[in-house]
């Protein structure tokens, strides 16, 4: 019995990215915009991350009609969110 707990402890610590789960990286990525935009932006890094981290072979189009990889948009995600957060810390040094 402690052997069966100890294995079912060691089976919830493995973290598995959402999109593994057959989650839709245009979800994901719509999500974590949407996350960013109301000011969560460790819950956006994290789903942005989680995109990153799945493979996908397939491109998906933008906003602004361009096609590129979601990992691609992803990072850009997590660019935007840098920003933000410099222009934050600079605007609140004054």
């Amino acid at each position: 019995m402690k052997a069966a707990f100890l294995f079912a402890i060691a089976l919830g610590a493995v973290a598995v990215p959402a999109a593994a789960k057959g989650e839709d990286p245009a979800a994901m990525l719509n999500r974590a915009a949407a996350l960013a935009e109301q000011g969560d932006y460790a819950a956006a890094r994290a789903l942005y991350r989680q995109v990153i981290a799945a493979p996908a072979d397939f491109k998906l189009e933008t906003n602004q009609g361009t096609w590129a990889y979601p990992a691609e948009i992803a990072r850009r995600g997590l660019l935007a969110i840098e920003r933000r957060d410099q222009q934050t810390l600079i605007a609140s040094s004054q």
